[in-house]
This record gives structure tokens, C-alpha cells and sequence, in this order.
């Protein structure tokens, strides 16, 4: 099964904190281990659970770096967090992103460029920039389809 990104849908962004001892940075290490590891990157979903439909972009944000842009393969139900993330408690509502590997990473001028935030608090949905990430997104991935059974991108 293949899926093509639709980057109309929804963006959800979440930033990393610099400190390595706060709950974001651990978890993104975590999932950075998973992917090195063959295993399947994943996030929790915005409040409110915004995201309905796979295809749409996720973006992991280093506020004043960069931005990390994977799409939205799957959604699971909040009941298949990872046990790593019970520390969490206020999200516990949240479904699972399922992502595929990273597609792109844009840096921080053009983040800013786009109309992206200056700073990036809390997992959320992009709404002020939304057509121009969109717009940004789909003229170099227009083309692209993810295999859900290889893991893989095809051009």
C-alpha cells in the first residue's frame, strides 16, 4: 500500500527543547534511536486531535535552527502511546502520528520566510502559514509516494 502526501491536510509541528533533560528532547532522541533501529517513528497528535487523515506533514522544530519535515503515515488510537511517554499525563488523550522518515529539513530563514512562527511552543497545528508550507511542500514532493510495506519513498 502506498500513500501520496497530501501537504493540504493539516501540518502539525512540535518543538524540541534544547535542554536534554526535558520530556520533548529525551522523546526525540528516543525517536531518532527507533528510526536508526528500523523502528517505526511516531508522536503524539496536536490537542484536540486535530489530525484526521494520513498524508499531511509533521514537522519537528529547533527553534532558531531548523525544522525536520516527515509525513503523517498512520493514525493510532492514544491507548498505543509508548510506555516511555506515561510522564506525560497531560496528553494522554492525544493519537499517535505514525511518520515516516524525515523528507526534508528546512532551515531557519526559510522557515521564517514561509510565515512559519519565530518561535514554536507546545505541539500544534500550522494555521498562519499553512498554504505557504503547503505550497513550499508540494513543488518539491508533488511527485513522491511512501510505501507503507518497505518503508521507502518513490519518486
Amino acid at each position: 500500500m502506498s500513500i501520496s502526501p497530501n501537504f493540504n491536510n493539516k501540518t502539525i509541528i512540535t518543538p524540541i527543547n534544547k535542554n536534554i533533560k526535558s520530556n520533548s528532547n529525551k522523546d526525540y532522541i528516543e525517536q531518532m534511536e527507533r528510526s536508526r533501529n528500523g523502528m517505526q517513528l511516531m508522536w503524539d497528535d496536536a490537542k484536540g486531535n486535530p489530525t484526521k487523515e494520513v498524508g499531511g506533514a509533521f514537522g519537528f522544530v529547533h527553534n532558531g535552527k531548523r525544522v525536520e519535515i516527515y509525513i503523517v503515515v498512520g493514525i493510532k488510537k492514544s491507548s498505543e502511546r509508548l510506555d516511555s511517554w506515561s510522564a506525560n499525563v497531560g496528553q494522554c488523550d492525544r493519537k499517535v502520528l505514525i511518520l515516516s522518515p524525515r523528507i526534508t529539513t528546512i532551515d531557519w530563514a526559510t522557515w521564517l520566510q514561509i510565515g512559519g512562527a519565530q518561535k514554536v511552543q507546545g505541539t500544534t497545528r500550522v494555521v498562519g502559514a499553512h498554504d505557504n508550507l503547503s505550497n513550499y511542500l508540494t513543488r518539491q514532493f508533488n511527485k513522491m509516494e511512501y510505501q507503507l510495506e518497505t518503508n521507502e519513498f518513490i519518486m
